[in-house]
Order: C-alpha cells, then structure tokens, then sequence
C-alpha cells in the first residue's frame, strides 16, 4: 500500500513537472523595512519603531501549474541604508553623523493568480519569504576617516541573520512589463535578548520585465 502511495505521489510530480510551464522575470524596486522593538519596564510595554529604505533587485522563475495559476520562485538582494545625526557621547551634546548599513539575501516562495486580458493582466499573491542577512552594521561618525564599525549579527550582537515572513501583494502587466506591490510581516523574534524582541515587516514596490 505504501509503494502505490509513493508511486503515484511520484508520478502526479512528474506530471505537473512535464505539464508546468516556465517564464523568468527580472525585478527591481524600492524596499521598506520597520524593525518594531518591544520591552518591559516596571511592568509596562514599551515599543519603539525604526525605518530603513532602499532599494532590492531580484530574479523570478514562475511555474504554470494550469492556466492562470503558477508557483514563483524568488532570488533577491536587497539593501537599506539610514543616516541619523546622533549625541557623539552619552554626556555630549555634540552632533555627529550615524550610518546604518543591511544588505540581506531573500528566497520568497509565493502562489499566484493571474487573469489577463489582451495584453493587460493582473495578479494576486501569497506566500512565505525566507531571508539571510548578510552585513547589518552601524557606522559613526559616518563621515569619519576612521569610524567606529558595529555589527548586528555574531554571537554577542542584538540580532539574529535570519529571518522568515509572510505576506503578499497585487500587480499589473502591459505585454511583457510588470508593476507590483506587496508587504510581509515577520514571523520570528529576531533578537538575542530575552528581555526584547525584534520584529520586521517590509514594504516593496518595483517594476519587472518578464521573458
């Protein structure tokens, strides 16, 4: 009984395999992260929000499972950046110039809808996206010579590489063109600390052409 079950699990594989049929589109856009900060003092909730903006670049490969329907696979870059003018010291009112550095690699799975008519379309989807961070660090003064260079990520920094959220967004097509918009929200606690939790959401907005 097992084997007719894994065979037949199999063959239906091969079937949508032969069956499905692939495109690549190539995206880029604009990104929007919220890292939301959440902690506890003298029993009440504190919360505290930080933006970051920049810009991702990605590679799509679509599978058409049937008509209209398809499984998008996602190999995107995406960098952020902020620049803030701080206190040079706790006790000093000085000001100096304060950067901040992201760049991640993110895996996006998502499930479509597609509806077209003529050469305009529209989509819809949903999925989960898997992402790695690769550099995350604070720079001050930025525009020293010889700055201080703090990481995020390691063993004794405030946050974890990875990361995993769950979203989707809309677009539309003209011929071979796309416009598309989608937000995700995290999932994981990404921070090292047992008294804060770190979560990420993300806005992004970009333009693609498909092949």
């Amino acid at each position: 009984m097992k084997k007719m079950i894994l065979a037949t699990a199999f063959a239906m594989a091969v079937v949508l395999s032969m069956s499905a049929q692939l495109s690549f589109s190539v995206n880029a856009g604009m990104a929007d992260d919220v890292l939301v900060s959440k902690w506890t003092v003298d029993g009440k909730d504190k919360t505290q929000s930080e933006n970051m903006s920049g810009a991702y670049l990605g590679f799509t490969t679509s599978y058409e499972l049937v008509p209209g329907v398809a499984i998008n696979s996602v190999m995107q870059v995406k960098y952020l950046f902020s620049l803030d003018e701080v206190n040079a010291t706790p006790t000093r009112t000085e000001q100096v110039k304060q950067a901040r550095n992201i760049l991640s690699l993110e895996m996006p799975l998502r499930a479509s809808y597609y509806y077209k008519v003529g050469d305009v379309g529209m989509f819809v989807y949903a999925g989960p996206v898997f992402e790695i961070g690769l550099i995350n660090n604070q720079v001050t003064p930025a525009d020293s010579d010889d700055p201080k260079i703090v990481s995020y990520y390691g063993d004794d920094s405030p946050m974890k590489r990875y990361d995993m959220r769950m979203g989707g967004g809309v677009g539309l097509t003209y011929k071979n063109f796309l416009l598309k918009g989608g937000y995700d929200f995290g999932l994981l606690d990404r921070s090292n600390h047992e008294d804060v939790s770190f979560h990420t959401r993300g806005l992004k907005v970009g333009l693609g052409y498909t092949f």
